[in-house]
């Protein structure tokens, strides 16, 4: 594994055309993931020491994208760079997913919508997240650190740090194992948890003391786990 220590090193801003060109020419299959990343470094991101790319990415607009240390990109990823895109380190790109920066706007019947110019917000997605496969960021979204994004889910809103978050459009369903307990969302989840099994332990109680005076093991008679 490459020391995080180094810098990233790349092209920032890239007109769309230099983009296409290195973008092109470095998914022909004879690269390897880490050549791959030094061609696409000259013409169309910036990226930090150890982040593999596979191919079948595609990197659209002439704003930056920039991938921390030790990132995965998997095959088929599609970055809408009409805005800046910023991520973290060790951030897993699982295949087909689409990071989107650009939209239009919606006014009255008046408006031509054809002729709208896009809308460019920039995306941020954190240290350690796990996008899953066909998993959607749409534009101006802000994904915190050691997040989970559940297969064919589409991120509308920013995502709160150390979270797994799934659906259409995603939802926080519970803390990420490998975040558990560092984050402040996860720390209130922890203590609503230990809360909630305090108070069931202490309803529990009377029903205990009555079945063992009849004899009986008390987690028969109240579907407490004995253990």
């Amino acid at each position: 594994m490459t020391p995080r220590g180094r810098s990233k090193e790349g092209i920032g801003m890239a007109t769309p055309r230099r983009r296409a060109v290195f973008n092109g020419f470095a998914n022909l299959p004879v690269f390897t993931p880490e050549q791959r990343t030094w061609i696409l470094r000259h013409g169309a991101l910036v990226a930090g020491a150890g982040t593999r790319i596979e191919p079948g990415v595609s990197i659209r607009g002439g704003a930056t994208l920039t991938l921390g240390q030790e990132c995965f990109v998997n095959n088929d990823v599609y970055f809408d760079c009409d805005g800046d895109v910023t991520v973290g380190d060790a951030t897993l790109f699982a295949v087909g997913v689409t990071v989107l920066t650009s939209d239009h706007e919606l006014r009255g019947p008046e408006w031509d919508l054809a002729y709208s110019p896009p809308i460019a917000r920039p995306v941020t997605i954190g240290s350690q997240v796990w996008l899953g496969a066909r998993a959607i960021v749409m534009p101006g979204v802000v994904i915190g650190d050691e997040c989970v994004i559940g297969a064919g889910s589409v991120v509308t809103r920013d995502c709160a740090p150390g979270g797994v978050y799934v659906g259409s459009p995603a939802r926080r369903i519970r803390e990420a194992p490998h975040a558990a307990g560092r984050t402040e969302a996860g720390r209130s989840e922890a203590g609503r948890s230990e809360a909630g099994q305090s108070e069931k332990a202490a309803s529990a109680l009377p029903l205990r003391r009555s079945a063992a005076g009849a004899g009986h093991h008390p987690a028969a008679a109240t579907g407490v786990d004995a253990a």
